[in-house]
């Protein structure tokens, strides 16, 4: 798949084939990441929400620290795509285990871009315009072992004369992988167990439900990001994978 990825520019359809193709092959992988991480902090999270804990502090423990630990499983996921798009087999523990060596710089890096993007976004073009530019930055430092302002450079450089494309490529993909099959699975939950006031223990169910469909529908889409970042980042010829050192390099 490597050579296709170097030599073809994927279109949506590409990359939304490639990505299911690759998440059905290792979902069990992904699934034990969803079970061994997510699953506890759903748990949590609706364990103090039954306990009383107020709306408004249960969406900022659920955003922030979720945004924390989803840095963490995304490493692991982009490790699980290249080295399957490399034709290389790595268990899900060794993937786990080089996020962890990423993790540090996967906060700063997130810490910078989230600052950086607060303050763009005040004027709200120059806010999306960075949240394109730096699409990318995660996979920097997970896949390419940038650090913090590296690796959003690292984006930028590869998003330049591509901006359109970056922008409308995510966009459908959120709307095709998050949005509408979560909306889709909201209203089915909603038809077998009602609508339970939140906070109450008949929600707990299906919020735990609901939580890890939109999990591992969060991982779907981080493996079809992965296929779209290393199909740039081959073409461009940023770096040629050490699998594949022995092929010519375009400067």
């Amino acid at each position: 798949m490597y050579s296709e990825l170097r030599n073809k520019e994927f279109g949506i359809i590409d990359l939304l084939r490639s990505g299911w193709k690759i998440f059905q092959k290792h979902f069990l992988s992904i699934l034990i990441i969803t079970l061994l991480i997510n699953l506890p902090f759903n748990l949590l999270l609706e364990g103090a929400s039954v306990a009383g804990v107020d709306q408004t502090t249960y969406w900022r423990i659920n955003i922030q620290a979720g945004a924390i630990l989803s840095i963490f499983t995304s490493i692991t996921v982009f490790v699980i795509v290249e080295r399957e798009i490399l034709g290389k087999k790595i268990k899900v523990w060794s993937a786990l285990k080089k996020a962890s060596l990423r993790y540090p710089s996967g906060l700063g890096s997130s810490f910078l871009f989230g600052l950086s993007f607060v303050i763009r976004l005040l004027l709200i073009i120059p806010g999306i315009m960075f949240l394109v530019n730096t699409a990318f930055y995660l996979h920097a430092v997970g896949l390419r072992n940038q650090g913090w302002k590296a690796a959003l450079d690292y984006s930028i450089n590869l998003v330049k004369n591509h901006f359109w494309k970056v922008f409308y490529t995510f966009l459908v993909i959120v709307l095709v992988i998050l949005i509408f099959p979560s909306f889709i699975f909201s209203l089915l939950i909603e038809l077998i167990f009602g609508s339970p006031e939140q906070g109450t223990s008949s929600a707990f169910l299906p919020n735990i439900i609901n939580l890890l469909f939109s999990d591992l529908a969060g991982y779907l889409y981080d493996v079809t990001g992965t296929v779209f970042f290393l199909n740039m980042d081959y073409r461009a010829s940023v770096i040629v994978p050490n699998d594949h050192a022995s092929e010519p390099t375009e400067r």
